[in-house]
């Protein structure tokens, strides 16, 4: 399963509110970068694991995917 699946099942508010940040971001902002930045603006708790995200995908090259872009 998808981890954007995922993320609807499991926290719809959140997938939403990602959803519309990306789509009024006028520079092109990844998926996961909305997530995360909802992510902390809401649930302050979630840093540290948030961090440990952020590390492993620059770990991996970083960058934005093309699936991360609304068409």
């Amino acid at each position: 399963m998808k981890v954007t699946t995922v993320r609807w099942l499991l926290a719809p508010i959140s997938s939403w509110r990602a959803r519309r940040l990306q789509r009024t971001f006028t520079g092109g902002l990844p998926l996961e970068t909305a997530w995360q930045l909802v992510r902390l603006r809401y649930h302050m708790d979630e840093v540290p694991y948030i961090h440990d995200a952020m590390k492993r995908h620059m770990e991996n090259g970083g960058g934005a995917r093309d699936s991360d872009h609304e068409p």
